[in-house]
């Protein structure tokens, strides 16, 4: 199950439509999609009987009792000061902008045939010599360099998938995540066949991928990244960030109102799918709390 569904298990799983779809909770119907929120306003007033109002890019508004919020750290560092009304509190800010939001890049490539090992899983891993840092430079003289370094470097590893044994998929991150990302297919394609041929050419036949599909994360503006992280000023302050980034916004009567979900929350498993998950339960019975 888990090799043919993916994440949507996960979600079966949680929604209970998995194993039995008879015994599904009535969720879906509740689910809207294309639904861009773009103004959160937290501070009630004594004219509104509701907590909370979000207001999306199509001129919706919801009103709510509680909101329970699950963005990526990227999108807060990209629109919190434009997207919270009143703005955030300051040691939330402060979390926001400590902690660190990474960028991988996933380049799924499908091959006409199969031409390597015929094992369950591989994984090609590519470490480079100082001497052939440098001789990549003048045998593939395409797409962003900066300091003496080139894109090609940041393709880090190209594993195969379960799904489809006609499928392999090149991971990169680092500092050209953004450049690559606007790369076109065709370079992207060269770029790959050029690592291909440089680490493996001697030991496969290798062929040329018919199609590519690209995840780019960080140019979304629904993720701006993939896997938030501690970084070194984030241990300075001498108190968890994802805790403080975790922490309900309050109104001024002192009701818990927004309360914030996602892996970036997580003080342990933070960058993790297990580590959002368990956030959503967290803050969901926050709410149960509330009324017991």
């Amino acid at each position: 199950m888990w090799k043919q569904g993916g994440y949507n298990t996960i979600l079966d799983i949680l929604m209970k439509k998995y194993p039995n779809p008879q015994e599904q909770l009535p969720i879906e119907e509740k689910i809207l999609l294309n639904k861009e929120v773009n103004k959160i306003v937290w501070e009630k007033t004594s004219e509104n009987s509701k907590n909370v109002f979000i207001e999306t890019s199509d001129g919706s508004v919801f009103a709510a009792d509680y909101l329970i919020f699950t963005p990526s750290l990227g999108v807060l560092k990209n629109t919190h000061r434009n997207l919270f009304v009143p703005h955030l509190p300051e040691d939330k800010i402060n979390a926001i902008s400590k902690l660190g939001m990474g960028a991988i890049s996933k380049i799924s490539m499908h091959f006409p045939e199969r031409w390597w090992p015929t094992a369950d899983s591989i994984n090609f891993i590519f470490v480079w010599s100082e001497e052939d840092k440098e001789l990549i430079m003048k045998e593939f003289p395409f797409g962003p360099t900066e300091g003496g370094k080139t894109w090609l470097s940041n393709v880090l590893s190209v594993v195969s998938t379960h799904e489809n044994s006609n499928i392999l998929t090149a991971w990169c991150g680092g500092e050209f995540i953004p450049e690559i990302e606007k790369l076109n297919d065709t370079l992207i394609t060269d770029g790959v066949m050029y690592i291909f041929n440089k680490f493996l050419g001697d030991k496969y036949n290798i062929t040329r991928p018919d199609a590519i599909l690209r995840n780019n994360w960080y140019e979304n503006p629904h993720f701006r990244g993939t896997y938030s992280y501690e970084t070194v000023e984030s241990h300075k302050e001498g108190v968890s960030q994802e805790l403080i980034l975790a922490k309900p916004l309050k109104t001024s009567d002192g009701q818990e109102v927004v309360l914030f979900a996602g892996e970036a929350t997580h003080p342990i498993y933070y960058s993790t799918v297990h580590g959002a998950i368990e956030t959503g339960f967290r803050e969901a019975q926050r709410i149960i709390d509330m009324h017991q």
